[in-house]
């Protein structure tokens, strides 16, 4: 059961880090964007 919790735990907190890293990819997308307007 213990094992079971655990690979949970990693599956959600693995998802959420590529959840944060999608967000932080798209605002320097968005930033550069901004740069090569100017």
């Amino acid at each position: 059961v213990e094992r079971l919790e655990v690979l949970v735990w990693v599956v959600e907190v693995s998802s959420q880090q590529s959840l944060n890293l999608k967000k932080y990819v798209g605002k320097r997308k968005e930033k550069k964007q901004q740069l090569n307007e100017i």
